[in-house]
Order: structure tokens, then sequence, then C-alpha cells
């Protein structure tokens, strides 16, 4: 596992406190340093989901 040269915060959302964090390695590589064993995501199976939408009363869409 290399070793991390930054991490920066980035704010995607001030008025929802949503955050993505940045990370770079020494050899330049980015990411969130998640592996994943594709052998064992293969055996899964994938369903696509939706959230749910919230309606009001008379038809409005509502901010959950």
């Amino acid at each position: 596992m290399a070793a991390n040269k930054s991490a920066r915060v980035i704010v995607t959302s001030p008025g929802r406190n949503f955050v993505t964090l940045k990370i770079e390695t020494a050899e330049g590589i980015t990411g969130l340093c998640v592996e994943i064993d594709e052998a064992l995501a293969a055996k899964r199976l994938y369903r696509r989901a939706h959230l749910p939408v919230n309606r009001l009363e008379d038809g409005t869409l509502f901010n959950w």
C-alpha cells in the first residue's frame, strides 16, 4: 500500500454538509484507497434502486 502524499476535503454541497475526500499518493494515484474483490462482486446480483419521490398532496415535490 502506498503512502499518502495529501488529502483534501472538497465541499460539494455547503448547505447540506456534503463533502468529498480526495487522497493522493506519492506515486500520483488518487482515489479513496478502496480495493474491490472483482470475483466476489461478480457473484452478487446488482439490482438498480431509486430513492423514493416525496410528493405533497397537491403533487409538488418535497425536499427531504
